[in-house]
């Protein structure tokens, strides 16, 4: 019998291979040991994207523009008379009835600033600060906002608010605006979250901050009034356009008239409380027939006249965006309850605020934000489609410009300077009700040193301007003109006529003033206006005279009788 070949170990064979001594190694030792310290200080925490580092910046370029060197600039004349308000609350003094300043709104925002006052003071910083605390709550609003205009239209909306140079001017002023647009839009985020989840206390809430709203002012009263028409016109159009009307009606009766009765009480008792803690009801009547006065022909082309310089050459971002915001809602691209209620809340807001006789600087920042949120919308739509990467270098562009104005309107060129030379004169579009020099708080700085901690005091041959009774708040006024530390002129003669009896008075600049009048308005005056902030116009100086005499010339003779003899 052959014997059996073995088979090479490259050929084929079947069965089972024999087996061999195999040597097994325990499988801790085969594995590699695990770094356990680089792997706690590698464990991730957060994943930041994009949107995190976004907010991120914005978050800190708007606390960076809304408080730093907040009170470096003197007070206006508007800010000066809110100021001595809260500070009437505080020491029961009446110097803001001496400026001829009797309020009747917002009592809510006096008492809360009369609460800083008495808790850290009054200064200029304490003046401001719950309107630089108000310019944040815009940006927070904003990032509550995202799942209503969409990520990326939420990040634009925070972003057009922040570097906004008009947003940021009056978050740095005494501007109960800024206060209004911050409570419409926490007033705007209170609707949209009691409409996807009704409760009572959403419905409270929105109560509280509509009747917050209304007692801001005339201007928050007309934006509550706005609110309303908008709303109900846009319900009156979802239940026209079906053919079940009264099954809606009674479907959203079902589901929201006990919220919506609960927020109109709420509105109700909070307006109320606020305005009846403060003012007297007689003066409240009187003012609201302020809120419906002009609305003609004549009255628009004059408000588009007065805050068109503000429109273009401060907000052009703005525009731009909302532009953009109005061609993707007009051509369907954008359809949705938030971006038609927002096109009838901004077509309401420009007529009533073009049309109405009251015309203030600080009314602009209602106007811009429809702007604001139409321009979100557009800019949302952009983002989710291809065209993106290419709009993205024009906004980008458009952001630097923007950033360069708000650094040079509310650091650069804070406040007027009266040393400026006359061909030269920087100006801010908002200086048209006047702003205090910063060589007239430096000089009522100094007196105020010069004398006692009690102060002392002042005769005034005339009315008291704001800002000059703020920074001379401590000297008490007299009737006797010899008598007082401090002499004021505010109306002072071109020459000065000498008195023998009296120092020599000194000259003050105390305001300047500047009407942007868009008739003298050039494309190079715009553009120089823009990268430099000059003035295409001439500005108005206001000078008073002060003399002030040394405390030891009014202090008391102290006679000392002799001895008497014994």
């Amino acid at each position: 019998m052959p014997a059996r070949r073995l088979p090479a170990s490259d050929e084929w064979r079947l069965g089972p291979e024999p087996l061999g001594v195999q040597e097994y190694e325990p499988l801790i030792h085969a594995e590699p040991k695990a770094d356990l310290s680089a792997t706690r200080l590698t464990r991730a925490v957060q994943v930041v994207t994009v949107e995190h580092l976004l907010w991120s910046g914005l978050a800190i370029w708007a606390v960076i523009t809304r408080f730093l060197e907040l009170g470096a600039a003197p007070l206006a004349p508007a800010e000066a008379r809110h100021a001595l308000f809260e500070y009437d609350l505080v020491n029961g003094t009446n110097w803001a009835s001496a400026t001829g300043y009797h309020p009747a709104w917002a009592g809510w925002v006096h008492l809360v600033e009369a609460g800083l006052f008495a808790a850290g003071g009054a200064s200029d910083f304490a003046a401001r600060l719950m309107f630089a605390i108000a310019g944040l709550l815009m940006v927070a609003m904003a990032f509550l906002m995202r799942s209503y205009v969409g990520r990326a239209g939420a990040i634009a909306v925070g972003c057009l608010i922040t570097i906004s140079p008009t947003f940021t001017y009056f978050s740095r002023a005494s501007s109960i605006a800024i206060v209004a647009v911050a409570v419409t839009m926490v007033t705007i985020e209170a609707f949209m979250g009691l409409a996807r989840r009704p409760s009572l206390l959403r419905a409270i809430w929105l109560g509280c901050a509509s009747g917050l709203l209304c007692a801001t002012g005339a201007a928050g009263l007309a934006t509550g009034v706005i609110f309303l028409a908008a709303l109900a016109s846009l319900g009156f159009y979802q239940m026209t356009v079906s053919d079940r009307i009264y099954l809606n009606l009674r479907i959203w009766l079902e589901r929201y008239a006990s919220a919506l009765a609960a927020a109109v009480i709420v509105a109700g008792l909070s307006w109320f409380a606020s305005e009846m803690s403060v003012f007297r009801l007689t003066d409240i009547a009187k003012n609201m027939e302020h809120v419906w006065n002009g609305f003609t022909e004549r009255d628009y082309l004059a408000g588009l006249q007065y805050y068109a310089p503000g429109l273009l050459l401060y907000e052009f971002f703005i525009i731009v965006t909302a532009i953009t915001g109005l061609i993707a809602i007009v051509s369907l691209r954008v359809w949705s309850r938030l971006a038609l209620f927002s096109s009838l809340w901004l077509l309401l807001s420009l007529g009533y605020f073009l049309g109405s006789r009251e015309r203030e600087p600080e009314r602009l920042v209602l106007v811009l934000l429809p702007l604001v949120i139409v321009g979100a919308l557009g800019i949302d739509y952009l983002h989710h489609t291809g065209a993106w990467p290419y709009v993205r270098v024009a906004l980008v562009a458009f952001g630097a410009a923007t950033v360069y104005v708000q650094i040079a309107a509310n650091f650069i060129y804070a406040a007027p300077d009266a040393n400026e030379p006359r061909w030269a004169r920087h100006a801010n579009l908002y200086w048209c009700e006047g702003a205090t020099t910063i060589e007239a708080r430096a000089y009522l700085s100094d007196i105020r040193r010069g004398y006692p901690e009690e102060g002392g005091t002042v005769f005034n041959f005339g009315i008291w301007q704001p800002s000059l009774r703020w920074y001379l708040r401590d000297f008490r006024p007299t009737n006797l003109a010899k008598l007082a530390d401090l002499l004021i002129n505010p109306n002072p003669p071109a020459v000065a006529v000498q008195d023998d009896e009296v120092e020599s008075p000194f000259r003050l600049d105390l305001e300047e003033s500047w009407e942007p009048t868009l008739s003298a308005l050039t494309p190079a005056r715009a553009i120089r206006f823009v990268f430099s902030a000059i003035a295409w116009t001439g500005l108005r100086d206001r000078t008073i005279t002060i003399t002030a005499r040394p405390p030891s010339e009014l202090a008391p003779t102290l006679i000392i009788p002799p001895p008497l003899s014994p």
